[in-house]
Parts: C-alpha cells; structure tokens; sequence
C-alpha cells in the first residue's frame, strides 16, 4: 500500500508540474489588405513580405513560421511561402483566362485568396490575403473556323447582310476592329467597294453589307481575309463569297439562334434540341440536310444532329466542371442544284449539379497531437478556439 500511495504522489507531483508548463495557445484571424498582381508575371517574383505584419515585434519576428492553411486549395498551387523569412513568391505561370474557364475564380473580378499560418510557440495567427489577378492582352482573337462560304444570288438587292462567325478575343471582346482584305490582287478595290463589315449586336456574328449590284457572268466568286485586331494581335478568317446564277429558294431557319441550358446530368440518349429550317421549294430542292459545325473533335464532342430531322442528341456525359458551355453552328442545306447553306448558332449551357463531395482539412496545434488523438487540457476556459476547420467544395 505504501508502495502504491508513493507512486500517486510521484504521478500527481509530475501532472502539476506538467500543467504548471503548459501554456495555453492563443489565436487570432487577420485579413490583410489586398494586392494587385499582373497575369503572366515571372515564376519566382516576390509578391508580399508577411513578416512586415509583425513589424513592431522584430524581437518575435524570427521566431515565427509559416505556412499555408490548407494544402487542397487550388489557390495555393501558384504560390509558395517561406517558412522562415514569410516571402510569398509565384510559383507558377498565371492565366486570368484559364482561372476563368476552370472557375478558379470569379471572371467579373478575378480574385485569388491565400490562407497562411503564422506560428509560433505560443500563438497561431491565420493570415488571409486577397490577390486580384489583372488582365493583360495576352490572347490573339479567334475565330471559331478558319474558312467560311456565303452564297448570295446575283439578284440580291442592295443592302442585304449576309452574316458570319465573329471572332473571339479572351482578353476583351469589345475592343475588337474587323477590315476586309482583298485576296485577289489585281481588284482590291473591288471588294471594298462592293461588301462592308456591319456589327450585327449579336453574339458571335458580324454581317456582311452588299454595297452594289451583283453579276454572275462577269464574277462568280469574291475571294478575302477578315482580319480582327486587338489593338496588338491579328485574327484571320478566310471568306469566299459565291454568286449564284439561280433565283432558287434557301432554307431558312425557324430561328437564328437557338439557346437552351441543360443540367449536367443529363441522361445520354436525350434529345435535347429539334432544328428545324424550311424551303419553298418542291421536290429535291426542299429536302434539307442538317451538319453540325464545329472544330471541336468529334471524339469529345457530345452532340450529334439527325441529318433529315434536324434533331441535337446528347451521345456523352456532360460534366460542368469540364465545361461550362458550347457553342456551335447547325448548316442547313437543301439536297437541289447549287444548294445554298444557311447556319443557325447554337448556345447550350451546362447546369451544375451537386456531384462533387466535400473536402474538410483540420489544422491542429502540433503539440495537441499525438498519434491522431488530440489532447485537451482539462479547466480549459469557455471559448478557447482549439483547431482550425476548414470546407472547399469543387461545385459552384
């Protein structure tokens, strides 16, 4: 018994002395101002010194260690903090376009935020930091072909627009200015006198303007480059134009533009679209023919249209997180003599849907963790912030 009694006095002796060592852990959680920083900035650039958050304590200043909150942020993975000295540097090549596309920030304000950890012996302070990611003009507008034909009758009046893709500039689409260059080099005047480039106000198409009287005997087909310029790259798309001699009817299309949204999940096998173009021609001549238009490959494009119905069939799994949305021309051609195409645009947007689970990362003091048990002293004060819970959901 004696025995006994000695090693409970030597146990509570060394359990008040342990208590009597601990310290408990102070934390707090600051937001710093936020930064600007240019896209496609040099990998290894400095962008931010934390260590001048605590620039009144110098004294505590080297005592201090840092780290990233959580290491599943995609926000991190472009960045790398020191340890010992907090310099946050880039660690990899920053597109404002890709971090767009793949939803990695918000494309009205293009904003990445780093959670880091300042510790220390006694404290763990959670620094939050916003960098806004600038815009530069590092794209060259597109267009979604590289050729495009346009058959117009020789009777065509005056003043009639025949339309055509638009290109694309992901840096900024209002800035764009669209010329026609002549590819046939002893009339270059000719074709500036004859078409002009009209802004139609619609997504993804220009109009072309007849500015005279056409004539199939003298020229059948008018062959230029649409140049679209930013400001400081050039797009091309190459334009043929060709002068019917028949006064036949063209399809046309019930609608120009087609849009509709579909959720991700959407069964393969759905129709989820009926194109539908007529022709006031009889016979062979009203018997339209529908292609889908795109430079997608056909390996991972997951629609297809019926060539006599015109009905959009999903034959692959949608997935938001791949791609948000696309875009598209359906042709219609009648099967007659000198078919004439006519394009519609097609718009499909992708719903997301609640697929994705999701991911929790703990943050607990290294000294309060023992072989995945975390410790609590006992008497422990109301309120006393133990660890750090963090949730990041790939869904929007």
């Amino acid at each position: 018994m004696n025995v006994d009694r000695f090693n409970m006095t030597i146990l509570m002796i060394v359990f008040l002395l342990f208590l009597l060592i601990i310290k408990p852990i102070h934390t707090a959680i600051q937001r710093l101002p936020s930064i600007s920083l240019n896209e496609q900035s040099s990998i290894g650039t400095s962008i931010y010194d934390l260590t001048r958050v605590y620039s009144s304590s110098s004294s505590a200043k080297n005592l201090i260690k840092f780290s990233f909150l959580y290491d599943s942020s995609p926000h991190n993975s472009f960045f790398i903090v020191d340890s010992l000295t907090g310099r946050i540097s880039i660690k990899r090549m920053i597109d404002r376009e890709e971090l767009c596309q793949t939803h990695t920030c918000n494309c009205e304000r293009c904003l990445l935020t780093l959670e880091i950890i300042a510790s220390t012996l006694q404290t763990i302070d959670i620094l939050s930091l916003d960098i806004i990611i600038e815009n530069i003009n590092d794209n060259q507008p597109i267009f979604p072909i590289s050729t495009f034909q346009i058959r117009l009758l020789e009777n065509t009046d005056i003043g009639y627009i025949a339309s055509f893709p638009s290109a694309t500039d992901l840096d900024n689409q209002d800035r764009l200015e669209y010329r026609i260059v002549s590819l046939d080099e002893i009339n270059k005047q000719e074709i500036l006198e004859t078409f002009s480039i009209v802004n139609l106000q619609t997504e993804n198409q220009l109009g072309l303007r007849l500015l005279k009287s056409l004539d199939h005997e003298i020229k059948k087909l008018y062959k230029m480059k649409i140049l679209a310029n930013d400001g400081q790259h050039i797009g091309e798309l190459l334009l043929d134009v060709y002068i019917l001699d028949s006064n036949d009817n063209i399809p046309k299309f019930e609608h120009e533009k087609y849009q509709i949204k579909l959720y991700e999940n959407t069964p393969i096998g759905t129709n989820i679209l009926h194109i539908h173009a007529y022709d006031n021609d009889e016979g062979l001549n009203a018997l339209i023919n529908y292609t889908i238009m795109t430079d997608n490959p056909i390996s991972l494009f997951p629609f297809q249209i019926n060539v006599t119905t015109g009905i959009i069939q999903l034959i692959q799994s949608l997935d938001y997180e791949y791609e948000t949305n696309y875009h598209f021309s359906v042709r219609a051609r009648d099967n007659g003599p000198d078919a004439v195409s006519v394009y519609a645009q097609i718009e499909i947007d992708i719903l997301d849907v609640n697929d994705c689970s999701p991911d929790i990362d703990f943050i607990f003091p290294d000294n309060h963790l023992q072989k995945n048990i975390f410790y609590i002293e006992e008497e422990k004060e109301n309120n006393t912030r133990l660890f750090h819970l963090s949730v990041n959901d790939k869904d929007s």
